[in-house]
């Protein structure tokens, strides 16, 4: 008497059973590696939600970080995120729309000021012609680089009322890069420079008017926004990029630091930043470097524009001690002040979470570390060995016909694909039925028979607490 064979569900009875229903037996037919990425497309991508979405349900457990309020998910695992959610045990509320969260906590913004600080000069010669041209102002503690504004000049009038780049030659002399003096008027008498900084420090609460202790207090990332007047009468615009979260694998090296980029404007309009090759890229879109559309295909931030290392950023802003620092394209106006707008919060225990934009936000910010847990979405893991079973071993011959109908597909065998049309649905149908029998006698929750019970703010019958 010999054994009677098992049951197969592994990827080598898939492959078989795609090869069967192809037509394709041997390799030279339909190689093994076609196979199996038509299977693992299938199963990965193409499999149904309705299939496979509650045999993926899981409990997804993050811990968050003080004062960080934004944590990416990774899309492509985790499929989506539903009630309820738990915050060190206690069960909190859970929303999917921004208007919900951000009712209950509003990101009213703060104008600050900060004035921009300026040395001047006065110009006692001018030599002529000279390329550069060379003005002597004794004493002028300038360093090269720095951008001055010329007034007051008599004779040599063609210098006033511009800004100029400089380089220092001594302490009592520097010249106008690139300025050529042969056919200007000569210079007689007089003459001033005026000379605010491109580099600026401050901190948002450093005069001591913070409402809230530190480290009990911060500005939200991605709410930052400075603007002003430059010394050729251009628009300063800047926000920041968001950076102060985790990144897509849960690690938080940049928590509290954001970048802050410069936005420029091109000939219609559009917000701009430039990239390494000096070419205009959209600001808006990708701001935050963990754009919606990202995933953990590619290395942590590599794929998040913009890049670091270009010239559009200008500056760093730290999400909780509000210091900024800013080296700008070209420096302020003098006598103008710098406005910024900054959402600032108060930390304390988070019982919110809002899952948007392939991102969870808690509020209130987290004062500590908490244990969160949420119901999640998995997406099942592609096959990576032959002996590997789908979650179900009743999905085998399921994958096995999705797969092969691809493959036909393919190959533009559309009688092919109507043929396998009734063991494909056949299949369907089975895996399905499981599906409902598993839903049968399950209550269908509404606004009206759910109870939401939770630390913080309710709705609903039931207490909120």
């Amino acid at each position: 008497m010999s054994a009677v064979l098992q049951a197969d569900s592994t990827y080598t009875f898939i492959e078989k059973k795609v090869r069967r229903l192809t037509a394709s037996a041997s390799e030279a037919a339909l190689s093994s590696a076609d196979i199996q990425q038509a299977v693992n497309t299938f199963y990965n991508t193409d499999f149904p939600y309705a299939i496979k979405i509650d045999q993926q349900r899981s409990v997804y457990k993050f811990l968050t970080i003080p004062n960080v309020d934004r944590y990416p998910v990774d899309v492509n695992n985790l499929q989506g995120f539903r009630s309820p959610v738990y915050f060190e045990g206690i069960q909190g509320n859970f929303f999917k729309n921004r208007d919900q969260l951000f009712n209950l906590y509003p990101r009213y913004p703060t104008q600050f000021q900060q004035g921009v600080s300026s040395v001047s000069g006065i110009i006692t010669g001018i030599l002529q012609p000279s390329l550069p041209t060379q003005i002597t102002s004794p004493n002028h503690n300038l360093a090269t680089g720095a951008f001055i504004t010329i007034s007051n000049v008599v004779g040599m009038v063609q210098l006033n009322g511009n800004v100029y780049k400089i380089t220092v030659i001594d302490p009592n002399t520097f010249s106008l890069d690139g300025i050529d003096n042969t056919g200007f008027g000569a210079y007689v008498s007089g003459g001033t420079w005026i000379s605010t900084s491109n580099t600026v420090s401050f901190t948002l609460f450093g005069n001591n008017v913070n409402p809230f202790p530190q480290p009990n207090f911060g500005i939200l990332s991605t709410q930052v926004v400075i603007g002003g007047i430059d010394v050729n009468g251009n628009p300063i615009r800047i926000i920041d990029d968001g950076g102060g979260v985790v990144n897509a694998n849960g690690i938080g090296s940049n928590t509290t630091t954001g970048q802050l980029l410069f936005l420029n404007q091109n000939a219609v309009g559009n917000n701009v930043y430039l990239n390494g090759s000096n070419a205009q890229q959209p600001a808006i879109p990708d701001l935050s470097p963990i754009g919606g559309q990202k995933n953990a295909n590619y290395p942590p931030n590599s794929a998040y524009p913009p890049n670091p290392q270009t010239q559009q950023y200008c500056g760093s802003v730290n999400y909780v001690t509000t210091q900024i620092d800013l080296n700008l394209p070209f420096p302020p106006l003098a006598g103008t002040q710098l406005n910024i707008w900054a959402a600032t919060y108060n930390v304390g225990r988070p019982y919110n979470l809002l899952f948007w934009n392939n991102e969870l936000t808690i509020r209130p910010v987290p004062d500590n570390v908490y244990l969160v847990e949420v119901e999640v979405f998995q997406t099942p893991a592609q096959f990576m060995n032959t002996t590997d079973h789908p979650i179900l071993n009743q999905w085998a011959q399921y994958i096995a016909y999705g797969a092969a109908c691809e493959i036909l597909r393919d190959r533009q065998d559309m009688e092919g694909v109507q043929n396998l049309q009734e063991g494909f649905k056949r299949q369907e149908a089975l895996v399905l039925e499981r599906q409902a029998v598993e839903e049968i006698g399950q209550p269908n929750y509404t606004l009206f028979n759910t109870t939401n019970t939770g630390y913080g703010i309710g709705w609903g019958i039931g207490p909120g607490f």
